[in-house]
């Protein structure tokens, strides 16, 4: 692959991926305790049950102020790591950086295109793997195909749960499971993103560690080889 535009150098985004790590660790705690708050809801008294909803409903909209703030953050990282990738040697890189983070908006698309975007990033930042015989191996894409498949499940059920009216008591305790539920998904999503990030930061920080190591030693000069 030839690349259109000029290289850029190679800059650590350890810094933005802390800064996710804070956010995302934040947004669980708020999501452990929204999960609190609404089995509280649950255990049949009139005002406890209210003062759980009321909890609960407090701590969503925290949720969501933290979930855009880390939403902000994790576009710029994905930037700068897709940015990264040709200066640690990758040759397959299919998006431009500012294409990368767009993928993520267009809709529909970034049904599919999400999912490649963060599989890039996860395989590239990472030497390829060789066998016995010299023949380059399939990197797997696991934990991102976990994390994205919980992430189209949450859109659908969120979807389904803000068009749904609670008309009675029943339907309300439905309404009230099927939100818990959501947050624990939510919560095992939340985790498999911070582990992808942050080792997806990793790889791409060890990998130009290991390049600049080789360039610091001397190449043999052609009387060091007769």
């Amino acid at each position: 692959m030839t690349y259109s535009q000029p290289m850029e150098p190679y800059v650590s985004a350890r810094g933005r991926s802390i800064a996710i790590t804070v956010l995302m660790i934040a947004q669980l705690v708020a999501l452990v305790l929204s999960t609190v708050g609404y089995a509280i809801a649950l255990d049949g008294h009139e005002l406890t049950g209210a003062l759980g909803l009321v909890f609960g409903g407090a701590l969503d909209i925290l949720d969501s102020a933290l979930f855009l703030a880390t939403t902000v953050v994790f576009m710029t990282w994905v930037y700068r790591a897709i940015a990264n990738l040709p200066a640690l040697g990758s040759m397959s890189c299919r998006f431009t950086p500012s294409g990368a983070v767009w993928s993520f908006f267009i809709p529909f698309v970034n049904l599919v295109r999400g999912h490649q975007v963060m599989a890039t990033i996860w395989t590239e930042s990472q030497p390829a793997a060789v066998n016995e015989n010299g023949f380059w191996l399939p990197r797997k894409t696991t934990i991102v195909n976990w994390w994205w498949g919980l992430v189209i499940l949450m859109r659908v059920a969120s979807w389904v749960t803000s068009h749904t009216t609670a008309t009675d008591a029943d339907e309300l305790r439905e309404l009230v499971i099927s939100g818990i539920v959501l947050n624990v998904v939510y919560i095992v999503a939340g985790a498999l993103f911070l582990v992808m990030v942050r080792g997806a930061q990793s790889r791409q920080d060890e990998m130009w560690l290991d390049l600049e190591r080789r360039r610091s030693v001397p190449q043999p000069s052609a009387a060091a080889l007769r």
